[in-house]
């Protein structure tokens, strides 16, 4: 990557595909900074609202400071003409002419799987995307998400705490960590992968931003896993997108009461693949057995006898509560009223089975399994 890459990359109102096309015709980004500007105006096809761009930037632009402001942040670039660019983005409509990213960008082989769902998931969606994403680490695929709160995090933890790779696409520059939650994650995804932008270092994390930074979380994967999300979450947008690029679309199944599920249950639906299962997931993606994956067998030992030691554990009145309880959100008064005990009895035995670790508030007064 060199500065004049840098240059081009940032001439405003030029698209993507206008910048690759001025690249062919000079034969370089240098090439074209250096040229004579009655060389500009020769060019064929090109709009005079482009080249006027082009030019007035060409003016104003200080190519060297602004080529050392970047290198002291330590941001990479790459552009769609060096063999690092992901060849997979190539594919997509309208390809980044540049990405910037800080960390490692993934091989030309690795196998990547977008992860993906609502800002506002449950306890259900938080433990398929971890389960889900440490699977896929576990057996070498590379973890895709956007690093938003919500499903997209818990994806990158993971697959981050399965000892495997991720990369987030950002709707901001590489240099902006949002959400500011997140700044931890943001630096752990630099060390086992990448946080990559086609946005310049600056860019604020605007709204219009998000829409288009979906299709390079599809585009740059093989497969798209939808875990939770609302009837119009933007996470749908990524399984359009998906759909678009010919990528797969797999979906995880929710209750048909839970508004949570209503997005991923209808694309089911329509015809996305289902999710049943972490093992079953895994051997679709690498062709191989499910029990070659992970040996059932012991799964269900290990789930029987947690299930096991946790009943062991409590009180008569306890199992009953927590019997109750899923990893879905679920409301106290609702809950209540499957009992025989009253508010008050009920929720002290809620608060102790909290105080046990075995249950959390999840939303007021909704409360899930841990």
């Amino acid at each position: 990557m060199n500065k004049y890459e840098y240059f081009l990359a940032n001439v405003p109102g030029l698209p993507n595909a206008v910048k690759i096309g001025l690249v062919k015709h000079f034969g370089s980004e240098e090439a074209l900074y250096r040229v004579a500007e009655e060389e500009i105006l020769k060019v064929p096809g090109l709009k005079d609202k482009e080249r006027v761009s082009l030019l007035q930037f060409r003016r104003t632009f200080y190519i060297d400071r602004e080529w050392e402001s970047l290198a002291e942040k330590e941001i990479s670039l790459v552009t769609a003409f060096d063999p690092a660019y992901p060849a997979k983005l190539s594919e997509v409509y309208n390809p980044p002419y540049l990405l910037y990213y800080k960390g490692t960008l993934p091989g030309p082989e690795e196998d990547l799987c977008a992860v993906v769902g609502s800002r506002e998931c449950s306890g259900y969606g938080k433990k398929m995307a971890m389960e889900l994403a440490g699977a896929l680490a576990k057996n070498g695929i590379g973890v895709v998400s956007g690093m938003a709160l919500g499903i997209d995090g818990f994806a990158h933890t993971g697959a981050l705490e399965a000892g495997g790779r991720t990369y987030a696409l950002l709707g901001c520059g590489v240099d902006v960590i949002y959400p500011k939650k997140h700044e931890d994650l943001y630096y752990q995804i630099i060390e086992n992968g990448a946080v990559i932008s086609e946005l310049p270092p600056g860019q604020a994390p605007l709204r219009q931003n998000f829409p288009s930074r979906n299709r390079l979380i599809s585009g740059l994967s093989s497969r798209v896993i939808v875990v939770e999300a609302r009837e119009r979450s933007g996470s749908l947008i990524t399984a359009d997108f998906a759909l678009e690029q010919g990528r797969d679309v797999y979906a995880v199944p929710g209750r048909i009461t839970d508004p949570m599920s209503a997005g991923t249950n209808r694309i089911i639906y329509e015809g996305a693949n289902i999710i049943l299962s972490k093992e079953q997931a895994v051997s679709d993606f690498l062709g191989l057995s499910a029990d070659h994956v992970w040996p059932r067998q012991n799964n269900v030992s290990d789930e029987h006898n947690s299930e096991n030691s946790v009943d062991n554990s409590l009180e008569k009145d306890e199992r009953v509560v927590y019997s109750i309880f899923d990893f879905y959100p679920k409301n106290l008064e609702e809950a209540c009223k499957e009992t025989d005990y009253s508010p008050l009895s009920f929720l002290s035995i809620v608060m102790k089975l909290c105080d046990k670790g075995l249950l959390r508030e999840a939303f007021k007064n909704e409360y899930v399994k841990c």
